[in-house]
């Protein structure tokens, strides 16, 4: 590397055969020598001579700049389609949180009726069994009435028809009725009183 005068003394100084082309340092450590690049062949169209391949592309930048527009506004359309679609969806959302909340209220309501309806019907059903037995004891009860005014009746008859008979035969007749009445006789009065049978 060469190095005028002015140069930093830190800087190697080459003496003049080192730069010969068969022994340079920096060929010997690999670096290629610089070559000017051959010129290239370039044309260029004139201002007023508009070139076929330069129209073409315009068009074709019209027309993508065209179809851009287009696919811009069916993006617009379909942001504001999806805007439209998440409100409406907001809106369904929002119903169908009322609509379970309602359900849930009113199947909750329902619970509660229907528990309330099954006690009703144990304690009414508790109540009917406690009547169907009131009514059998009453049931039995009328029967055992029935029966003892039965005999009643029929002790009644046979003492009035055992007093007549009696009567008849003493010569006596009955003052004031049947059973438990006074009777008369040519002796003096009798009174001859039958008791009724107790109650079971």
């Amino acid at each position: 590397m060469l190095s005028s005068a002015g140069s930093n003394a830190s800087v190697e100084a080459l003496p003049g055969e080192a730069v010969a082309p068969g022994d340079c340092r920096a060929c010997a450590l690999g670096t290629r020598p610089l070559s000017v690049p051959p010129p290239l062949d370039v044309e260029l169209p004139l201002v007023d001579d508009p070139q076929a391949s330069v129209a073409s592309v315009l068009v074709e930048a019209h027309g993508l700049e065209h179809e851009a527009a287009t696919l811009r506004a069916r993006f617009e359309l379909v942001t504001a389609y999806n805007a439209g679609l998440a409100a409406h969806a907001s809106v369904l959302h929002h119903g169908n949180r009322t609509l379970q909340r309602r359900v849930r209220e009113g199947f909750e309501l329902g619970a509660r009726t229907a528990n309330r309806l099954h006690e009703q019907a144990e304690v009414l059903e508790r109540e009917n069994t406690r009547l169907e037995d009131e009514a059998a004891r009453l049931h039995d009860h009328a029967g055992r009435v029935h029966g003892f005014e039965t005999r009643c009746r029929v002790q009644e008859q046979a003492a009035t028809e055992h007093i007549q008979a009696g009567c008849g035969a003493r010569g006596e007749f009955p003052a004031g009725g049947a059973a438990g009445a006074g009777y008369f006789s040519a002796d003096g009065p009798h009174c001859i009183v039958h008791s009724a049978p107790s109650l079971p």
